[in-house]
């Protein structure tokens, strides 16, 4: 099942966050999730997603988290621990320099 992410996912919408997940882990098949177009996140939708990683393995789902969290987010998803999310630039992977966004 493919879950596309768009706008802020924040704390305010955590409740909404956390229902479109427990579907998608419910109906039994692989996540597939899509963050490209949200636009803000926090703390609460990395704990959303990582709950849901661990979910997954749990009953034996697959889970694939897209690297294609725009680049003004990639900062604070390393910062949680999703560093999966962020698609490093040719430049980074040539020098294995961290962006100083």
């Amino acid at each position: 099942m493919r879950v596309s992410f768009e706008g802020k996912c924040t704390i305010e919408r955590a409740a909404e966050l956390r229902e479109r997940l427990l579907k998608a882990l419910n109906a039994g098949e692989s996540v597939d999730i899509d963050f490209q177009g949200v636009s803000d996140m926090d703390l609460s939708f990395c704990q959303l997603i990582h709950a849901l990683r661990v979910s997954c393995e749990g009953r034996g789902l697959s889970c694939a988290l897209a690297a294609d969290l725009p680049p003004q987010l990639a900062a604070l998803a390393v910062k949680c621990g999703l560093p999966e999310l962020v698609r490093p630039s040719a430049g980074d992977a040539v020098t294995g320099k961290e962006d100083a966004r």
